[in-house]
């Protein structure tokens, strides 16, 4: 099933961001070319494309380096061992800096990260509030939903309307769209249109 992209936009983990944030406070723009984002399959990982759309955005696409993990699917170990030598957890997305040598894991720490080392990007909105409610959201998307998720997994190779939907999926479908309504104040043409900011935002 079509995950809609404004979804996966929106995953995140408020831990690893601290994490995230820590360990790229030194770091220059000298590194951007050293920097490496390891992925799975950006058609059904939302994970991995959540990263490659930040650095994407913020780095252009001649300034990092891509490596693409086979993956074998859900629960399978096929692919464990060439997973393990690009991240700790075993698991995409991950951003390698091969000058400062540490890898960065999960998809919110690697955004916060890559928004520390391109600022002129302003992958978080500039007001403070309209900061926070966006980081609250990314954080709620990333925990949360877990209907939506199970039944409607991300497949952008396939559509299968309404697949899937039922009460509990409903109920997910309906806070996301109420997010985006307190996240917009001011569009309404859409239940879940706008943005936290006007720009592209984590």
């Amino acid at each position: 099933m079509l995950w809609p992209t404004h979804l996966l936009l929106l995953s995140a983990h408020g831990a690893a961001a601290a994490i995230g944030k820590h360990i790229f406070m030194a770091a220059d723009r000298s590194i951007h070319p050293r920097l490496e984002l390891v992925v799975g399959n950006k058609a059904y990982s939302s994970w991995s494309l959540r990263a490659w759309l930040a650095l994407r955005v913020a780095a252009g696409s001649g300034h990092f380096r891509e490596t693409n993990v086979l993956l074998a699917g859900a629960g399978s170990d096929a692919n464990r061992d060439d997973l393990w030598r690009h991240s700790p957890t075993g698991k995409v997305p991950s951003l390698k800096d091969h000058r400062l040598d540490i890898t960065v894991w999960d998809s919110l720490a690697i955004c916060e990260a890559i928004a520390e080392i391109y600022p002129e990007a302003q992958l978080w909105p500039a007001d403070a509030a309209a900061r926070a409610v966006a980081r609250s959201v990314a954080a709620e998307m990333h925990s949360g939903f877990s209907a939506l998720r199970s039944a409607m997994p991300m497949n952008t190779r396939l559509r299968e309307p309404r697949a899937g939907y039922g009460a509990q999926v409903a109920a997910d479908v309906a806070r996301v769209c109420q997010v985006w309504w307190i996240s917009s104040p001011g569009a309404r043409d859409w239940p879940c249109s706008g943005s936290v900011s006007e720009r592209w935002s984590v």
